[in-house]
């Protein structure tokens, strides 16, 4: 709810309310939504359309773990690790992420791959391409070791979802 002179007032995003002020006075309120919104994590944050809600779970005790599915099944998932240096964890996350797709008869075909961060960090680890007979994914598996443990990035989109997912990913 919003608060206005201490009273909460009932408004969902998209609706306008009328209120009327202590003194007398009707002002017309509108609550519109953010296009995007920032998720801050410990040690990182990061940009996501507001149609998306971030989950939350713990792993472990050391591992946050924070996931958006979009509803074509494109995830993007982060993982922030204290007092361990995930970095040497991105082959076997992807091939955890991709071993489903490999059981199938799919071939993955892997490189090393980084991207610069909107803070500046770079992440690096593997970009990998999995296909089969009808369809193919991309997924990402980047890390980085910080001040106080790493986070690793995964990202992973079907072909047939990329015009629509695509700023999913990217972000």
């Amino acid at each position: 709810s919003l608060i206005v002179n201490g009273k909460p007032v009932g408004i969902d995003a998209g609706e306008t309310v009328t209120v009327t002020m202590p003194g007398g006075e009707t002002i017309s309120l509108k609550l519109e939504r953010n296009p995007e919104v920032t998720f801050k994590g410990n040690g990182f944050s990061f940009r996501h359309s507001s149609d998306y809600q971030v989950s939350n779970s713990a792993p472990a005790d050391d591992v946050a773990q924070h996931v958006i599915v979009s509803g074509l099944g494109t995830l993007v998932l982060v993982q922030a690790y204290k007092g361990t240096d995930p970095t040497t964890l991105t082959e076997f996350m992807l091939n955890r992420i991709t071993q489903d797709d490999v059981a199938a008869g799919g071939k993955l075909e892997s490189a090393p791959h980084q991207r610069v961060v909107a803070n500046g960090m770079t992440l690096a680890g593997l970009k990998g391409v999995i296909t089969s007979s009808d369809e193919s994914a991309t997924v990402e598996v980047m890390a980085a070791k910080t001040q106080f443990g790493g986070i690793i990035a995964v990202s992973r989109i079907d072909s047939d979802n990329e015009e629509a997912d695509r700023a999913l990913v990217e972000k």
